[in-house]
Protein backbone atom coordinates (compact mmCIF):
# COMPACT_ATOMS: atom_id res chain seq x y z
CA UNK A 1 0.00 0.00 0.00
CA UNK A 2 3.22 2.36 0.66
CA UNK A 3 4.50 1.56 -2.50
CA UNK A 4 0.81 1.97 -4.04
CA UNK A 5 0.74 5.67 -2.12
CA UNK A 6 3.72 6.79 -3.94
CA UNK A 7 3.05 6.46 -6.74
CA UNK A 8 5.21 3.65 -7.70
CA UNK A 9 2.69 1.11 -8.81
CA UNK A 10 1.59 3.29 -11.69
CA UNK A 11 2.75 2.53 -15.74
CA UNK A 12 6.32 1.59 -16.45
CA UNK A 13 6.72 -0.19 -12.67
CA UNK A 14 7.60 -3.80 -12.58
CA UNK A 15 7.00 -5.38 -9.00
CA UNK A 16 7.95 -9.09 -8.56
CA UNK A 17 7.56 -10.71 -5.39
CA UNK A 18 9.11 -13.56 -3.87
CA UNK A 19 7.33 -16.91 -2.44
CA UNK A 20 7.52 -14.93 1.22
CA UNK A 21 5.05 -12.01 0.21
CA UNK A 22 3.34 -14.00 -2.54
CA UNK A 23 1.99 -16.99 -0.46
CA UNK A 24 0.47 -14.84 1.92
CA UNK A 25 -1.51 -13.49 -0.94
CA UNK A 26 -4.69 -16.05 -0.07
CA UNK A 27 -5.09 -14.44 3.10
CA UNK A 28 -4.75 -10.75 2.10
CA UNK A 29 -7.59 -8.73 2.45
CA UNK A 30 -9.34 -6.63 -0.21
CA UNK A 31 -7.95 -3.66 0.27
CA UNK A 32 -4.29 -4.87 0.02
CA UNK A 33 -5.05 -6.57 -2.82
CA UNK A 34 -6.34 -3.82 -4.88
CA UNK A 35 -3.58 -1.86 -4.20
CA UNK A 36 -1.30 -4.99 -5.76
CA UNK A 37 -2.62 -5.22 -9.06
CA UNK A 38 -0.49 -5.78 -11.63
CA UNK A 39 2.46 -7.72 -9.44
CA UNK A 40 3.78 -10.65 -10.23
CA UNK A 41 4.89 -13.62 -8.03
CA UNK A 42 6.47 -16.83 -7.55
CA UNK A 43 4.37 -19.38 -5.32
CA UNK A 44 5.15 -22.64 -3.71
CA UNK A 45 3.46 -25.24 -5.69
CA UNK A 46 1.65 -28.30 -4.06
CA UNK A 47 -0.98 -30.29 -5.21
CA UNK A 48 -4.66 -30.31 -3.68
CA UNK A 49 -5.64 -33.85 -4.75
CA UNK A 50 -4.16 -35.83 -2.58
CA UNK A 51 -6.53 -37.32 0.18
CA UNK A 52 -3.66 -35.94 3.55
CA UNK A 53 -4.70 -32.30 1.89
CA UNK A 54 -8.34 -32.76 1.66
CA UNK A 55 -8.32 -34.41 5.28
CA UNK A 56 -6.49 -30.96 6.43
CA UNK A 57 -8.19 -28.49 4.80
CA UNK A 58 -11.48 -29.75 6.02
CA UNK A 59 -9.94 -29.52 9.54
CA UNK A 60 -8.79 -26.50 9.11
CA UNK A 61 -11.50 -24.60 7.80
CA UNK A 62 -13.58 -26.17 11.37
CA UNK A 63 -10.94 -25.17 13.49
CA UNK A 64 -11.43 -21.43 11.87
CA UNK A 65 -14.61 -20.92 11.65
CA UNK A 66 -14.93 -22.49 15.87
CA UNK A 67 -12.27 -19.44 16.42
CA UNK A 68 -13.86 -16.47 14.45
CA UNK A 69 -17.42 -17.27 14.12
CA UNK A 70 -18.96 -15.20 10.76
CA UNK A 71 -15.65 -14.64 9.42
CA UNK A 72 -14.72 -15.99 5.82
CA UNK A 73 -12.76 -19.27 5.75
CA UNK A 74 -9.48 -18.23 4.11
CA UNK A 75 -7.26 -20.79 2.15
CA UNK A 76 -4.39 -22.03 4.65
CA UNK A 77 -1.76 -21.29 2.64
CA UNK A 78 1.90 -21.92 2.38
CA UNK A 79 3.03 -21.40 5.49
CA UNK A 80 0.17 -23.05 7.45
CA UNK A 81 1.04 -26.02 5.70
CA UNK A 82 4.81 -25.77 5.79
CA UNK A 83 4.31 -25.62 9.85
CA UNK A 84 1.98 -28.87 10.06
CA UNK A 85 4.60 -30.27 8.05
CA UNK A 86 6.99 -29.27 10.80
CA UNK A 87 4.67 -30.32 13.43
CA UNK A 88 3.71 -33.86 12.11
CA UNK A 89 7.78 -34.11 11.54
CA UNK A 90 8.48 -33.47 15.40
CA UNK A 91 5.73 -36.00 16.19
CA UNK A 92 6.95 -38.86 14.17
CA UNK A 93 10.31 -38.00 16.26
CA UNK A 94 8.62 -38.28 19.20
CA UNK A 95 7.02 -41.61 19.02
CA UNK A 96 9.88 -43.36 17.60
CA UNK A 97 10.92 -45.55 20.14
CA UNK A 98 14.71 -45.97 21.38
CA UNK A 99 13.71 -49.22 23.68
CA UNK A 100 10.82 -51.41 22.03
CA UNK A 101 11.35 -53.68 24.78
CA UNK A 102 10.52 -51.64 27.67
CA UNK A 103 8.18 -49.18 25.79
CA UNK A 104 4.96 -51.12 25.56
CA UNK A 105 1.98 -48.91 26.35
CA UNK A 106 1.04 -45.39 26.60
CA UNK A 107 2.78 -44.71 30.07
CA UNK A 108 5.79 -46.33 28.34
CA UNK A 109 5.68 -44.20 25.43
CA UNK A 110 5.49 -41.07 27.42
CA UNK A 111 8.16 -42.19 29.74
CA UNK A 112 10.49 -43.18 26.61
CA UNK A 113 9.78 -39.30 25.17
CA UNK A 114 11.12 -38.09 28.27
CA UNK A 115 14.67 -40.07 28.09
CA UNK A 116 15.15 -38.82 24.69
CA UNK A 117 17.19 -35.93 24.71
CA UNK A 118 17.31 -32.64 22.89
CA UNK A 119 20.11 -33.53 19.95
CA UNK A 120 18.72 -37.48 19.97
CA UNK A 121 15.35 -35.84 18.93
CA UNK A 122 17.01 -33.10 16.32
CA UNK A 123 19.00 -36.50 14.69
CA UNK A 124 15.48 -38.19 14.03
CA UNK A 125 13.47 -35.14 12.55
CA UNK A 126 16.92 -34.74 10.44
CA UNK A 127 16.04 -38.07 9.24
CA UNK A 128 12.33 -38.13 8.38
CA UNK A 129 11.57 -38.28 5.09
CA UNK A 130 7.61 -38.42 3.99
CA UNK A 131 5.22 -37.01 1.81
CA UNK A 132 3.94 -33.75 3.34
CA UNK A 133 1.17 -31.67 2.55
CA UNK A 134 3.41 -28.90 0.89
CA UNK A 135 5.67 -32.11 -0.94
CA UNK A 136 8.58 -34.28 0.07
CA UNK A 137 9.28 -33.16 3.61
CA UNK A 138 13.42 -34.68 3.83
CA UNK A 139 16.90 -32.76 4.80
CA UNK A 140 19.91 -33.02 2.84
CA UNK A 141 23.27 -31.95 4.74
CA UNK A 142 21.13 -30.32 7.60
CA UNK A 143 18.64 -28.59 5.48
CA UNK A 144 15.25 -28.78 4.72
CA UNK A 145 14.74 -30.26 0.69
CA UNK A 146 14.26 -26.65 -1.17
CA UNK A 147 11.04 -26.92 -3.52
CA UNK A 148 11.62 -27.34 -7.38
CA UNK A 149 8.29 -26.89 -8.88
CA UNK A 150 7.05 -22.65 -8.41
CA UNK A 151 3.60 -21.24 -9.48
CA UNK A 152 3.92 -18.13 -11.73
CA UNK A 153 0.33 -15.77 -10.71
CA UNK A 154 -0.38 -11.94 -11.61
CA UNK A 155 -2.39 -10.31 -9.46
CA UNK A 156 -5.87 -8.95 -10.99
CA UNK A 157 -8.97 -7.97 -9.33
CA UNK A 158 -9.60 -8.76 -6.30
CA UNK A 159 -7.53 -12.18 -6.44
CA UNK A 160 -4.43 -13.55 -8.77
CA UNK A 161 -4.67 -15.47 -11.65
CA UNK A 162 -2.16 -18.47 -11.92
CA UNK A 163 -0.01 -17.88 -15.58
CA UNK A 164 2.14 -21.14 -15.14
CA UNK A 165 4.79 -23.19 -13.60
CA UNK A 166 8.95 -22.85 -13.19
CA UNK A 167 10.81 -26.15 -12.70
CA UNK A 168 13.98 -25.26 -11.52
CA UNK A 169 14.90 -28.44 -14.50
CA UNK A 170 12.80 -27.67 -17.17
CA UNK A 171 11.82 -23.95 -17.33
CA UNK A 172 8.62 -22.61 -17.77
CA UNK A 173 5.49 -24.41 -18.72
CA UNK A 174 1.60 -23.75 -18.57
CA UNK A 175 0.89 -26.94 -16.84
CA UNK A 176 3.62 -29.00 -14.78
CA UNK A 177 2.12 -32.46 -17.03
CA UNK A 178 4.98 -34.45 -18.47
CA UNK A 179 3.94 -33.91 -22.12
CA UNK A 180 3.70 -30.16 -21.43
CA UNK A 181 5.75 -27.72 -23.53
CA UNK A 182 8.45 -26.21 -21.33
CA UNK A 183 10.63 -23.14 -22.40
CA UNK A 184 13.05 -20.82 -20.93
CA UNK A 185 11.28 -17.54 -22.09
CA UNK A 186 8.19 -16.92 -20.06
CA UNK A 187 6.55 -15.63 -23.05
CA UNK A 188 5.29 -19.26 -23.62
CA UNK A 189 2.67 -18.14 -20.74
CA UNK A 190 1.16 -15.18 -22.45
CA UNK A 191 0.05 -11.79 -21.36
CA UNK A 192 0.93 -10.47 -18.36
CA UNK A 193 -1.27 -7.50 -16.77
CA UNK A 194 1.05 -5.23 -15.79
CA UNK A 195 1.00 -2.05 -13.55
CA UNK A 196 -0.92 0.48 -14.90
CA UNK A 197 -2.54 -1.79 -17.45
CA UNK A 198 -1.47 -4.72 -20.05
CA UNK A 199 -0.82 -3.09 -22.97
CA UNK A 200 2.45 -2.19 -22.98
CA UNK A 201 5.53 -4.43 -21.34
CA UNK A 202 7.67 -1.66 -18.94
CA UNK A 203 10.67 -1.59 -19.03
CA UNK A 204 11.29 -2.22 -15.54
CA UNK A 205 14.37 0.64 -14.44
CA UNK A 206 14.64 3.86 -16.27
CA UNK A 207 17.77 5.28 -15.32
CA UNK A 208 17.79 9.32 -15.92
CA UNK A 209 20.78 10.73 -18.02
CA UNK A 210 21.50 12.96 -15.47
CA UNK A 211 21.15 10.41 -12.53
CA UNK A 212 23.49 10.33 -9.72
CA UNK A 213 25.67 7.73 -8.98
CA UNK A 214 24.93 4.95 -6.51
CA UNK A 215 26.83 4.94 -3.69
CA UNK A 216 28.53 1.67 -3.14
CA UNK A 217 30.46 1.07 0.41
CA UNK A 218 33.49 -1.26 0.39
CA UNK A 219 35.55 -2.36 3.63
CA UNK A 220 39.13 -1.03 3.65
CA UNK A 221 40.01 -3.21 6.67
CA UNK A 222 39.86 -6.51 5.61
CA UNK A 223 42.09 -9.46 6.73
CA UNK A 224 42.40 -11.24 3.48
CA UNK A 225 42.75 -8.64 0.60
CA UNK A 226 41.86 -11.47 -1.94
CA UNK A 227 38.74 -10.64 -1.81
CA UNK A 228 38.16 -6.67 -1.62
CA UNK A 229 41.45 -4.77 -1.96
CA UNK A 230 41.46 -0.79 -1.89
CA UNK A 231 44.46 0.97 -2.56
CA UNK A 232 45.43 4.76 -3.71
CA UNK A 233 48.19 5.75 -6.34
CA UNK A 234 48.72 9.06 -4.60
CA UNK A 235 47.01 10.59 -1.51
CA UNK A 236 44.16 12.19 -3.17
CA UNK A 237 43.63 10.15 -5.70
CA UNK A 238 40.05 8.09 -6.53
CA UNK A 239 40.42 4.61 -4.83
CA UNK A 240 41.75 1.46 -6.86
CA UNK A 241 39.16 -1.43 -5.65
CA UNK A 242 39.71 -5.06 -6.94
CA UNK A 243 39.36 -8.35 -5.67
CA UNK A 244 36.84 -11.23 -5.92
CA UNK A 245 33.91 -9.70 -4.38
CA UNK A 246 34.42 -6.89 -6.80
CA UNK A 247 34.35 -9.51 -9.66
CA UNK A 248 31.56 -10.84 -8.84
CA UNK A 249 29.67 -7.50 -8.67
CA UNK A 250 30.85 -6.25 -11.82
CA UNK A 251 29.91 -9.56 -13.96
CA UNK A 252 26.33 -9.04 -12.20
CA UNK A 253 26.26 -5.13 -13.38
CA UNK A 254 27.39 -6.85 -17.03
CA UNK A 255 24.18 -9.13 -17.08
CA UNK A 256 22.21 -5.65 -16.94
CA UNK A 257 20.36 -4.15 -20.30
CA UNK A 258 21.34 -1.29 -19.06
CA UNK A 259 24.12 1.23 -17.66
CA UNK A 260 23.71 1.66 -13.63
CA UNK A 261 26.41 4.52 -12.64
CA UNK A 262 28.18 3.50 -9.23
CA UNK A 263 30.94 5.24 -7.74
CA UNK A 264 33.14 2.95 -4.78
CA UNK A 265 33.11 4.36 -1.25
CA UNK A 266 36.24 3.44 0.64
CA UNK A 267 34.67 2.76 4.93
CA UNK A 268 37.26 2.05 7.29
CA UNK A 269 35.50 0.65 10.67
CA UNK A 270 33.54 -2.69 11.30
CA UNK A 271 31.01 -4.87 8.97
CA UNK A 272 28.31 -4.19 11.36
CA UNK A 273 28.86 -0.05 11.24
CA UNK A 274 29.51 -0.71 7.33
CA UNK A 275 25.85 -2.01 7.14
CA UNK A 276 24.44 0.69 9.34
CA UNK A 277 25.82 3.03 7.14
CA UNK A 278 23.29 1.60 4.47
CA UNK A 279 20.60 1.82 7.30
CA UNK A 280 21.06 5.67 7.58
CA UNK A 281 21.12 6.16 3.71
CA UNK A 282 24.55 7.28 3.81
CA UNK A 283 25.74 4.80 1.27
CA UNK A 284 23.36 2.76 -0.94
CA UNK A 285 24.67 -0.47 -0.62
CA UNK A 286 28.06 -2.84 0.33
CA UNK A 287 30.11 -4.69 -1.87
CA UNK A 288 32.61 -6.85 0.27
CA UNK A 289 32.98 -9.95 2.01
CA UNK A 290 29.62 -9.11 3.95
CA UNK A 291 28.46 -11.83 6.31
CA UNK A 292 24.79 -12.78 5.87
CA UNK A 293 23.91 -13.02 9.55
CA UNK A 294 20.76 -12.06 11.25
CA UNK A 295 21.37 -9.03 13.28
CA UNK A 296 22.65 -6.93 10.11
CA UNK A 297 19.42 -8.07 8.24
CA UNK A 298 17.33 -5.71 10.75
CA UNK A 299 18.82 -3.11 8.63
CA UNK A 300 19.28 -3.89 5.04
CA UNK A 301 18.06 -6.64 2.45
CA UNK A 302 21.18 -9.26 1.24
CA UNK A 303 21.47 -10.68 -1.92
CA UNK A 304 21.65 -14.57 -2.30
CA UNK A 305 24.96 -16.06 -0.96
CA UNK A 306 27.49 -15.66 -3.62
CA UNK A 307 29.86 -17.84 -1.67
CA UNK A 308 30.51 -20.93 0.93
CA UNK A 309 28.37 -20.23 4.10
CA UNK A 310 30.23 -21.68 7.37
CA UNK A 311 32.87 -21.05 10.10
CA UNK A 312 35.77 -22.92 10.90
CA UNK A 313 38.61 -23.44 12.90
CA UNK A 314 42.13 -23.98 11.84
CA UNK A 315 45.00 -25.68 13.28
CA UNK A 316 48.33 -26.04 13.02
CA UNK A 317 50.42 -29.53 14.09
CA UNK A 318 54.24 -29.73 13.14
CA UNK A 319 54.94 -32.80 10.98
CA UNK A 320 56.70 -35.84 11.80
CA UNK A 321 59.35 -37.60 9.64
CA UNK A 322 59.16 -41.30 10.02
CA UNK A 323 60.95 -44.40 9.18
CA UNK A 324 64.50 -43.32 9.08
CA UNK A 325 66.86 -46.23 9.85
CA UNK A 326 70.01 -44.74 11.65
CA UNK A 327 72.03 -47.18 10.67
CA UNK A 328 72.08 -46.43 6.97
CA UNK A 329 73.89 -42.71 6.99
CA UNK A 330 74.92 -40.40 4.62
CA UNK A 331 73.57 -38.52 1.31
CA UNK A 332 71.42 -40.34 -1.14
CA UNK A 333 74.31 -40.60 -3.99
CA UNK A 334 76.55 -42.04 -1.31
CA UNK A 335 73.48 -44.86 -0.70
CA UNK A 336 72.55 -45.16 -3.78
CA UNK A 337 76.35 -45.86 -4.21
CA UNK A 338 76.79 -47.89 -1.54
CA UNK A 339 73.78 -50.21 -2.66
CA UNK A 340 74.85 -50.24 -6.55
CA UNK A 341 78.44 -51.47 -5.52
CA UNK A 342 77.35 -54.26 -3.41
CA UNK A 343 74.70 -55.30 -5.99
CA UNK A 344 77.20 -55.40 -9.12
CA UNK A 345 80.07 -57.09 -6.98
CA UNK A 346 77.73 -60.01 -5.54
CA UNK A 347 76.63 -60.02 -9.07
CA UNK A 348 79.73 -60.20 -11.07
CA UNK A 349 81.88 -62.76 -8.51
CA UNK A 350 78.35 -65.38 -8.36
CA UNK A 351 78.85 -65.18 -12.45
CA UNK A 352 82.53 -64.99 -13.14
CA UNK A 353 84.19 -66.55 -10.13
CA UNK A 354 83.59 -69.76 -9.11
CA UNK A 355 83.70 -70.63 -5.11
CA UNK A 356 85.89 -73.85 -4.43
CA UNK A 357 86.25 -73.75 -0.75
CA UNK A 358 83.24 -73.76 2.06
CA UNK A 359 84.69 -71.19 4.06
CA UNK A 360 83.95 -68.75 0.73
CA UNK A 361 80.36 -69.74 0.20
CA UNK A 362 79.66 -69.08 3.72
CA UNK A 363 81.05 -65.77 3.33
CA UNK A 364 79.67 -64.62 0.09
CA UNK A 365 75.81 -66.07 1.56
CA UNK A 366 76.64 -63.37 4.45
CA UNK A 367 77.80 -61.06 1.83
CA UNK A 368 74.61 -61.19 0.12
CA UNK A 369 72.63 -61.18 3.50
CA UNK A 370 74.37 -57.89 4.24
CA UNK A 371 73.51 -56.31 0.33
CA UNK A 372 69.95 -57.38 1.31
CA UNK A 373 69.59 -55.71 4.28
CA UNK A 374 71.03 -52.69 3.26
CA UNK A 375 68.84 -52.17 0.03
CA UNK A 376 65.69 -52.82 2.08
CA UNK A 377 66.96 -50.08 4.22
CA UNK A 378 67.70 -47.70 1.21
CA UNK A 379 63.82 -48.77 -0.08
CA UNK A 380 62.47 -47.85 3.23
CA UNK A 381 64.30 -44.46 3.67
CA UNK A 382 63.65 -43.20 0.12
CA UNK A 383 59.53 -44.44 0.29
CA UNK A 384 59.63 -42.04 3.71
CA UNK A 385 61.32 -39.40 1.82
CA UNK A 386 58.80 -39.21 -1.40
CA UNK A 387 55.50 -39.55 1.20
CA UNK A 388 53.78 -37.12 2.22
CA UNK A 389 54.59 -36.26 5.60
CA UNK A 390 51.70 -37.31 8.62
CA UNK A 391 50.24 -34.95 11.01
CA UNK A 392 49.76 -35.46 14.30
CA UNK A 393 46.67 -36.79 15.01
CA UNK A 394 46.03 -35.36 18.12
CA UNK A 395 42.32 -33.71 18.01
CA UNK A 396 41.56 -30.13 18.77
CA UNK A 397 37.71 -29.63 19.65
CA UNK A 398 35.83 -26.79 21.46
CA UNK A 399 35.46 -28.15 24.58
CA UNK A 400 39.19 -29.06 24.98
CA UNK A 401 39.79 -25.18 23.83
CA UNK A 402 37.71 -23.81 26.38
CA UNK A 403 38.70 -26.11 29.22
CA UNK A 404 42.58 -25.35 28.98
CA UNK A 405 42.12 -21.77 28.46
CA UNK A 406 43.81 -21.70 25.07
CA UNK A 407 43.58 -18.39 23.01
CA UNK A 408 41.88 -18.32 19.92
CA UNK A 409 41.93 -16.08 17.46
CA UNK A 410 40.02 -14.61 14.56
CA UNK A 411 39.44 -11.43 11.96
CA UNK A 412 38.90 -7.73 13.48
CA UNK A 413 36.35 -5.98 12.26
CA UNK A 414 34.30 -9.11 11.70
CA UNK A 415 30.99 -10.95 13.58
CA UNK A 416 33.40 -13.73 14.94
CA UNK A 417 34.42 -12.51 18.19
CA UNK A 418 31.01 -11.70 19.66
CA UNK A 419 29.99 -15.27 18.10
CA UNK A 420 33.02 -16.83 19.82
CA UNK A 421 31.87 -15.24 23.26
CA UNK A 422 28.52 -15.55 22.81
CA UNK A 423 27.36 -18.45 21.00
CA UNK A 424 30.70 -21.07 21.84
CA UNK A 425 30.85 -19.31 25.10
CA UNK A 426 34.61 -18.61 24.78
CA UNK A 427 36.05 -16.37 27.57
CA UNK A 428 36.73 -12.43 26.35
CA UNK A 429 40.27 -12.60 27.26
CA UNK A 430 40.98 -15.72 25.79
CA UNK A 431 39.98 -14.29 21.90
CA UNK A 432 42.57 -12.47 20.18
CA UNK A 433 41.66 -10.33 17.18
CA UNK A 434 43.97 -10.82 14.19
CA UNK A 435 44.45 -7.95 11.92
CA UNK A 436 45.73 -9.22 8.62
CA UNK A 437 45.24 -12.62 7.33
CA UNK A 438 49.04 -12.79 6.89
CA UNK A 439 49.72 -13.44 10.33
CA UNK A 440 47.65 -15.95 11.10
CA UNK A 441 50.56 -18.68 10.35
CA UNK A 442 53.12 -16.74 12.49
CA UNK A 443 50.22 -17.28 15.54
CA UNK A 444 49.87 -20.56 14.93
CA UNK A 445 53.10 -21.80 14.88
CA UNK A 446 54.36 -19.77 17.50
CA UNK A 447 51.53 -20.76 19.78
CA UNK A 448 50.27 -17.60 20.41
CA UNK A 449 46.70 -18.70 19.19
CA UNK A 450 45.94 -22.48 19.38
CA UNK A 451 43.19 -22.32 16.58
CA UNK A 452 41.95 -19.78 14.44
CA UNK A 453 38.11 -19.08 13.65
CA UNK A 454 37.67 -18.73 9.98
CA UNK A 455 34.83 -17.67 7.79
CA UNK A 456 35.00 -20.69 4.91
CA UNK A 457 35.24 -18.46 2.46
CA UNK A 458 39.02 -17.09 3.56
CA UNK A 459 39.55 -20.46 4.57
CA UNK A 460 40.16 -21.61 1.46
CA UNK A 461 42.47 -18.76 0.04
CA UNK A 462 44.58 -19.41 3.87
CA UNK A 463 45.61 -23.29 2.60
CA UNK A 464 45.92 -22.28 -1.12
CA UNK A 465 48.57 -19.94 0.56
CA UNK A 466 49.93 -22.12 3.22
CA UNK A 467 48.70 -25.61 3.05
CA UNK A 468 52.29 -27.44 5.10
CA UNK A 469 50.92 -28.23 8.74
CA UNK A 470 47.52 -26.26 8.61
CA UNK A 471 44.11 -28.48 8.61
CA UNK A 472 40.63 -27.57 9.06
CA UNK A 473 39.46 -29.34 12.31
CA UNK A 474 36.16 -30.24 13.93
CA UNK A 475 32.52 -29.09 11.93
CA UNK A 476 31.76 -26.10 10.00
CA UNK A 477 29.82 -23.87 11.98
CA UNK A 478 26.47 -22.70 10.49
CA UNK A 479 26.43 -18.85 9.37
CA UNK A 480 25.55 -17.09 6.48
CA UNK A 481 27.80 -16.69 3.14
CA UNK A 482 28.82 -13.28 1.90
CA UNK A 483 26.08 -11.75 0.21
CA UNK A 484 25.76 -7.88 -1.33
CA UNK A 485 23.64 -4.98 0.73
CA UNK A 486 21.40 -3.36 -0.91
CA UNK A 487 18.78 -0.32 0.81
CA UNK A 488 16.32 -2.09 3.36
Amino acid sequence: MEANSIGTMDKDYVWITTNAITSQLDSLNASIISSMQGVLGVKSYFSTTPKSYKDFHFRFGVMFHLQYLGEPIPEPGTSAMQAYDAARAVAIALMEKPNLKSCTNLTDDVACMHEMNGQQLLGKILQSNFEGLTGAFNFKEGKLAPIHIFRIVNVVGKSYRELGFWSEELGFSESIHKASEYNRSMSILGQVFWPGGPWSVPKGWGVPINAKPLKIGVPVATAFSEFVNVRYDRPGDKPIVNGFSIAVFEAALDLLPYHLPYEFIPFNGTYDSLVQQVYVEVIDAIVGGTAIIANRSEYAEFTQPYSDSGLQMLTYFKPKRRNHNPNFRGSIWNQIGTMLTLAFTTLFLIQEEKLHSNLSRVTMVVWLFVALVITKSFTASLTSLLTVQQLDQTTIDIETLKKSGAKVGCDANSFVGKYLEVVLGFQPNNVRIIGSGDYYPQALKSGEIAAAFIEAPYVKVFLAKYCEGFITSGPAFKVGGFGFVSIH
